[in-house]
């Protein structure tokens, strides 16, 4: 099983290396961006405990939502999956420094880290489900034989993967990460 994970992610290195420049491009837009605007409070919108059996459930299915566009860049050679990899990388880039400004970098990086790295490496690997046609096409201009079963098993894989990695990051950020906000 881990071989096969390593295979996939192996042979989808350079749609995962161009998600991942987008995403970062997109993110220091938002740095750029916001840090051009003065932090207002009504910006930041505190954490707030909510019934903790009811929690996990609205964060994973809004990045649920998130992942499902990202993969209909099947549908547009990838074209939407990088239009939706820069605005979340803006939104990650102004909702870190807006945060700078009313709070210290230990409890921005508290708030992001333990769930922020799964869920980014979830979105990384939605992405690269959504360019796969791209690739698909990429390859069928260079004259290569494309097979379609091929491109088929990789986007399911990294459907998969990203699915179960986006799931993991919502129970986390639900139930760990409030712990780091609450002793805060």
């Amino acid at each position: 099983m881990v071989d096969r994970l390593r295979t996939l992610i192996s042979c989808c290195y350079p749609e995962l290396l161009f998600a991942f420049f987008i995403y970062g491009a997109g993110g220091i837009i938002g740095v750029v961006l916001s840090s051009e605007i003065a932090a207002e409070p009504s910006r930041f919108v505190p954490l707030q405990r909510f019934d903790p059996y009811y929690e996990a459930y609205p964060i994973i299915k809004n990045n649920l939502k998130g992942i499902i566009y990202l993969i209909s860049g099947l549908l547009s050679f990838g074209v939407s999956t990088a239009i939706i990899l820069v605005y979340n990388g803006v939104t990650l880039g102004d909702g870190i420094v807006a945060s700078l400004q009313v709070m210290p970098a230990s409890d921005v990086f508290l708030r992001l880290v333990p769930h922020g790295l799964i869920e980014i490496a979830g979105i990384m690997l939605g992405s690269a489900a959504g360019f796969q046609s791209l690739i698909c096409l990429l390859a069928s201009l260079r004259g290569k034989e494309v097979k379609l079963d091929i491109y088929l098993r990789k986007f399911c894989g990294l459907l998969f993967l990203s699915i179960s990695l986006i799931v993991l990051a919502g129970f986390i950020e639900a139930y760990i990460t409030v712990i780091f906000i609450n002793q805060g």
